[in-house]
């Protein structure tokens, strides 16, 4: 039944607002959403907010939402897409402690899988069998409470108790239970951390603008004076003065096309494989390897990276700038396939491009520019090598766990040693100083190795022949021999269960969409089929038969390889996030036990990375229990080598 509080409608019976709180006040949970004004919830407002207890829907007017403070804080409350709602509560001063969001479950329970469709309309049709009217929803931020949006209203919070316990049900098969609740704890953070804002000094950004436009300009005229030492007249424009005087060049360095012929011009080969199609390419993965021959490329990657710099970190900042409060409020996605958040991204009813907070350049220039508001100080966590932490206690390697238990920093000076017999004797500085050839190989190769990287993928990366590549891939792991018994381990799960087993300790999986047509692939590949595919590839490589079974095989390895690949890289990543993701829960908890909210923000969440702003007064006490919260999250995870974080402290970013 559908009961109106505040509004007027002859279909409908109005009631009281005592009326609802002692109808809901017996219930556990409740279920909740919201209408508003707009998306943003610094500059648009509540049209009204439901409740609903399975029996009755509750359609209110936002003039009573502070009456319902205590119940909002102290249920469960049941919601879709719940991130957008809470950040309106938040800013009515409403935190509620307990939420179950059916689009975050819905995340959990087919991650991994892109077609899977998560909006309410879609999820109830599927779990349901309900066909949902979702036609009103782009025009009710614009329209009065009444006649047919206070049924539609009603009917967002009707059904989400049913989606719940279906939910549940299939969570139970797969179990992902725990799973789910870490992520319902975990919603609740990062609408907090999109409510909270990051403050951003614009004049500051200005001058940072100025200058990376005029960095561009000197790498271009750089690459310009290129055309002129190895005298390619081709590119040389007789008619315009370069500068303020001689000649100017006609290619446009922005062009692709005009570099890749350039490029082949000189010698360098710019074709490149992706997924299966080759083509040429100016890419940084397609030319870099050829930066120790032609020493050029590195000015034209470097020129690149200024355009993207100026491109991406530019003129869109300052627009999204709040005026009120000279912060920038982005929007972070909770699950992706590893379980990592992700940040950035595009509005679909706007076209509003999100600041993507997660992928800054690394420099004190740009992230100087984000600041603490007058009176606060900036505390930034990460954690130190978290990722090869994590494996290390996953795969229990003694190698890796030698050097942690060593103290050691330079991890790469480490495998240089281990993996090169010659530098067995050596120490770390002496490796540094005269075999930076190796530790490099060293470095760029054991990252290639430990993501699922084979030896084809370390000759590649490398620009060495591929039987190096192999080589260096079998004595890496000659060294880490139990590592490699692990990934394996990790494959073959994968491989036969159709998902990645990425955190053993809540559940979490990513599905393999295709996993059923590997196996369709892997039943056809019977012995059988392999001597008839050799007999053909010998006698008969023209025939369709064998053009057929070709391409079967093909479309197998791939398959098969993309699943290993994501099966070695998946568990660390994913396991990796949980971490995080826990550590923001346990500060979280504490910022409400101190009764801080609105106080001490969390501005920011990379992948090992917590960044908080908080009153001057309060610094000390947030250093060491966001330093807490991190290492007791850590601990659940890594019980062989430790994980911690270090906290800094500043005025701005600088981390």
């Amino acid at each position: 039944m559908v009961y109106i509080v505040g509004f007027r409608d002859d279909e409908y019976e109005e009631v009281s607002v005592g009326y609802v709180l002692r109808d809901i006040s017996d219930y556990d949970e409740l279920q909740v959403d919201i209408e508003t004004t707009g998306l943003f919830f610094r500059k648009h407002g509540i049209k009204c907010f439901q409740i609903g207890t399975g029996k009755n829907e509750y359609v209110i007017h936002p003039q009573y939402l502070q009456q319902f403070k205590e119940l909002l804080e102290s249920k469960l409350l049941v919601l879709h897409n719940s991130k957008f709602d809470l950040k309106f509560l938040y800013k009515q001063g409403i935190f509620p402690n307990k939420v179950y969001d059916t689009f975050v479950a819905e995340s959990v329970l087919y991650c991994g899988d892109a077609y899977h469709r998560k909006a309410l309309g879609h999820v109830l049709k599927r779990r349901l069998g309900l066909d949902l009217d979702k036609s009103l929803q782009a025009k009710i931020a614009g329209k009065d409470i009444q006649g047919e949006y206070i049924q539609y209203s009603a009917d967002d919070v009707k059904y989400l108790q049913l989606v719940k316990e279906d939910q549940w049900r299939e969570a139970e098969k797969k179990d992902l239970q725990k799973c789910i609740n870490l992520e319902n704890d975990y919603v609740l953070v990062l609408a907090y951390i999109e409510y909270c804002g990051i403050k951003l000094d614009k004049q500051k950004w200005l001058d940072k603008m100025e200058s990376d436009n005029q960095k561009l300009v000197e790498a271009r005229n750089i690459l310009n004076k290129l055309i002129f030492t190895k005298d390619l007249t081709k590119y040389i424009d007789y008619q315009l003065s370069l500068w303020d005087e001689g000649l100017s060049t006609t290619i446009n360095w922005d062009s692709p096309k005009q570099v890749i012929d350039l490029f082949t011009g000189l010698g360098i080969d710019c074709w490149e494989t992706v997924k299966g199609v080759r083509k040429q390419s100016a890419s940084a993965k397609s030319i870099e390897k050829y930066q120790d021959k032609y020493p050029f490329i590195k000015d034209y990657l470097h020129y690149k990276e200024l355009q993207k710099v100026v491109g991406t970190y530019g003129q869109g900042f300052i627009r999204q700038i709040d005026p009120e409060t000279g912060r920038i409020y982005t929007k972070f996605n909770q699950i992706m396939d590893t379980g990592r958040t992700s940040c950035g991204g595009k509005e679909k009813s706007t076209g509003e491009e999100y600041i993507n907070l997660q992928n800054l350049p690394n420099n004190k220039e740009t992230r100087s520019c984000f600041v603490s508001a007058e009176g606060n100080v900036i505390v930034d966590a990460d954690y130190s090598s978290q990722e090869k932490i994590v494996i290390a206690n996953q795969s229990l390697d003694p190698v890796m766990l030698e050097f942690f238990d060593s103290g050691e920093t330079d991890l790469h000076s480490f495998n240089a040693k281990k993996i090169f017999t010659e530098l067995s004797k050596l120490s770390f500085d002496e490796i540094k100083s005269k075999h930076k050839d190796k530790r490099q190989l060293a470095k760029i190769a054991g990252f290639c190795v430990d993501y699922g990287g084979v030896g084809k993928t370390v000759a590649d990366r490398l620009n060495i022949p591929i039987e190096e590549g192999e080589e260096f891939y079998n004595k890496y792991f000659k060294v880490y021999n139990v590592l490699k018994n692990y990934l394996q381990e990790c494959e073959k799960q994968a491989l036969k269960t159709g998902y990645i087993l990425i955190d053993k300790r809540n559940g979490r999986k990513c599905f393999i969409y295709n996993h059923s047509r590997f196996l369709e692939l892997e039943k056809e590949m019977t012995k059988g089929f392999w001597d008839r595919y050799k007999d053909l590839k010998k006698n008969s490589p023209d025939s369709q038969e064998f053009i057929s079974m070709k391409s079967i095989v093909k479309e197998y390895f791939q398959i098969k390889g993309n699943i290993s690949r994501m099966a070695n890289n998946y568990p660390t990543q994913g396991t990796s996030a949980s971490i995080t993701k826990i550590a923001g829960i346990k500060f979280f908890q504490w910022i409400k036990a101190q009764k801080l909210l609105d106080k001490v923000l969390i501005i920011n969440m990379i992948h090992d990375e917590i960044m908080v702003e908080c009153p001057e007064e309060w610094t000390k006490e947030v250093v060491i229990n966001l330093e807490k919260a991190m290492a007791d999250a850590g601990d659940m995870y890594c019980q062989r080598i430790k994980l911690r974080a270090t906290a800094e402290v500043g005025l701005f970013w600088d981390h």
